[in-house]
């Protein structure tokens, strides 16, 4: 949503036999919608895109395609005044994260034999990538207002063993990468970090710990650069497969994902700001995983009042 009460929303869907297309609509705050606009406008595969609002209203939107001359990342913008420019083959790579901060540069993290980063200068150009990870999957990325970076992904240790790292760019510096919570887990994944009001991180970190055990922990990095995590639930037959999160500016934290061990549940927790995590709730039973179009899809916000609202698939 921009600061006008707009919405905006873009997808993947199926253009004819073997293609696919990226599209974009807009609801205004009356409430009418705009028409389906084709971005990626080709006869190829287009699929996983990534939406950013700019605070003057400009939309940014990458996504992961393939042409006849390029298969990678291409990247659109829409002007406040409505105009759209011609797609943009940025890089080669897949599975890109997304956003911009006050000034108006885009930052985009993505995954490219390891995890790279770059951003897309006011001047229109984008930088020469930068290799953060030399092995790596699931890229995150959050963006504090100031420009400052945080990025997340999943590491290789060796055999049978993963865990999440990040790094933090703050200014032109890039820290090294650490673990996070000194966490390491068989299959982790990892939920879209949310930033607090001091432009901390937090995230859910899910997956199989082993064969018969599969957490959720929350961690959050605090001012000191330390990590606090707590496990809020564990399932022992299976794994949690989606999760979200939401940091209100108060502090206090919501929290929702998809799992459970008799069959796949909604479950929502919350916590204060100072507080400690409820118990879990379960909302919905037995959601059916063959009504999955393209995986499981989860997605919480919370308003201005601090009723939660989610969708899911």
């Amino acid at each position: 949503m921009d600061s006008s009460g707009a919405i905006h929303v873009v997808w993947s869907q199926a253009t004819g036999a073997g293609s696919y297309g990226v599209y974009y609509a807009r609801r205004a705050a009356n409430g009418s919608w705009s028409a389906p606009h084709n971005l990626s406008n080709s006869s190829g595969y287009s699929s996983g895109p990534q939406l950013a609002v700019g605070s003057d209203g400009t939309v940014h939107v990458i996504w992961y395609g393939s042409t006849a001359s390029n298969t990678g990342l291409f990247y659109a913008q829409r002007a406040p005044s409505g105009a759209w420019s011609t797609p943009q083959f940025v890089t080669t790579g897949q599975s890109p994260q997304m956003a911009v901060d006050n000034r108006g540069i885009v930052h985009l993290l993505w995954r490219d034999f390891g995890i790279r980063y770059a951003q897309r200068t006011l001047n229109g150009l984008w930088t020469v990538p930068l290799s953060l990870a030399a092995n790596g999957s699931q890229p995150q990325l959050a963006v504090v207002a100031d420009g400052n970076v945080y990025a997340f992904w999943i590491q290789d240790l060796g055999p049978g063993s993963y865990a999440p790292f990040y790094a933090h760019r703050s200014g032109t510096t890039w820290s090294h990468p650490q673990q996070v919570a000194g966490l390491s887990l068989f299959s982790p994944v990892l939920s879209q970090p949310r930033l607090d009001g001091s432009g901390m991180p937090h995230l859910l970190i899910y997956g199989l710990e082993s064969y018969a055990n599969a957490p959720v922990y929350y961690a959050k990095l605090s001012t000191s650069g330390s990590w606090e995590k707590t496990k809020i639930a564990t399932y022992h037959n299976s794994p949690v497969v989606e999760a979200d999160l939401v940091v209100e500016i108060n502090g206090a934290v919501h929290a929702a994902w998809i799992g459970g061990d008799s069959e796949p549940s909604l479950f929502y927790d919350h916590k204060a700001s100072s507080g400690s995590w409820s118990e879990p709730q379960r909302l919905v039973s037995g959601i059916d995983p063959r009504e999955w179009y393209e995986g499981p899809f989860l997605q919480l916000a919370v308003d201005s009042t601090g009723l939660p609202h989610l969708a899911w698939s």
